[in-house]
């Protein structure tokens, strides 16, 4: 499960420092487990209520590229321990979902049409990123195995590579 944690931790750490490089003083990626996670990208908090389109667009593209990636990595879909089937409308779970899930509403309302839709071009656009980064998340994920903890600067250095 470590590798698992490794590639979802990655996957959000690359995409936020893709949508946003000038993030990595506030971020840190870590793959030790507590209560709750097995692990966790720290990054500044926000506010839905205070964020803009775009800011929240970018923020669920950033909660649904760890899961993403680690479905890319293991070729499964992860339930997040939910206990949810493949058929489930949703590929995130746990935290993620909370964040995905607050934006959407936000943005659509109620209306289940417009969140489904929403949730779908979220998906696709946080794919996107994975895919088209994948050996940098690899590349973040073995760091991650071997260093437990990467600092924002340290995470930058691995995306943003100098010659």
């Amino acid at each position: 499960m470590t590798q698992h944690a490794a590639y979802h931790e990655a996957g959000h750490a690359v995409v936020r420092l893709r949508i946003w490089p000038g993030s990595a003083r506030h971020l840190r990626a870590t793959i030790k487990p507590d209560a709750e996670t097995g692990g966790h990208v720290h990054h500044r908090k926000w506010t839905v209520q205070k964020a803009s389109l775009g800011q929240l667009i970018n923020e669920a593209v950033c909660a649904l590229a760890g899961p993403i990636a680690e479905e890319h990595y293991t070729g499964r879909r992860n339930d997040g321990g939910a206990g949810q089937t493949d058929d489930s409308p949703f590929l995130v779970r746990g935290s993620d979902y909370n964040t995905v899930s607050e934006i959407v509403t936000e943005l659509t309302g109620d209306d289940g049409e417009e969140q489904q839709a929403l949730w779908t071009w979220l998906e696709r656009r946080a794919r996107n990123y994975v895919v088209a980064d994948w050996n940098t998340i690899d590349l973040v994920a073995k760091a991650l195995l071997e260093r437990e903890t990467l600092a924002g600067k340290e995470l930058f250095a691995l995306v943003y590579p100098q010659p």
